[in-house]
């Protein structure tokens, strides 16, 4: 019995030695930089079940952009969106009257939700950047939806 116990303490010692290793995968950083280059004041309203909590909006003024700085530890770089912007949709408001919405199902040409449509620029091999640009002809597009 007591050989028994010993392979049982063995196998937990080599299971918490194994756990403890790093294999090479180490942390990286994110930055994810939304701008606004529209011409006009957005509103971004996320989207959570149904519902958009008014303090979970961002306003960019023209010309504005806000940072969203993640850090990933023991695997790889976050992909776009960053998590403040991980929603079951979002509604992006310009000008205060033109809103279009960007979800799962599309909406927009051009999706906040949608990895492929953020530029990324890769600095090194555990910092990365990523940019979402919102554009004139993203506010033409909202103008015609309506």
């Amino acid at each position: 019995m007591k050989k028994k116990h010993i392979k049982i303490l063995l196998f937990i010692w080599l299971f918490l030695l194994i756990g403890a290793c790093d294999y090479g995968v180490s942390s990286s950083n994110a930055l994810f930089i939304v701008k606004n280059e529209s011409g006009v004041e957005i509103i971004i309203k996320p989207y959570f079940e149904g519902y958009s909590p008014s303090h979970s909006w961002i306003v960019l003024q023209d010309g504005e952009q806000i940072e969203f700085n993640e850090h990933v530890s023991r695997g790889i770089p976050s992909v776009p969106p960053p998590s403040k912007l991980l929603a079951d949709s979002i509604v992006v408001v310009f000008d205060t009257n033109d809103s279009i919405v960007h979800g799962p199902q599309g909406g927009a040409s051009r999706n906040i939700l949608v990895d492929e449509n953020w530029v990324m620029a890769k600095k090194t091999d555990h910092y990365f950047e990523y940019l979402y640009t919102f554009t004139e002809a993203d506010y033409q597009e909202a103008v015609r939806g309506n």
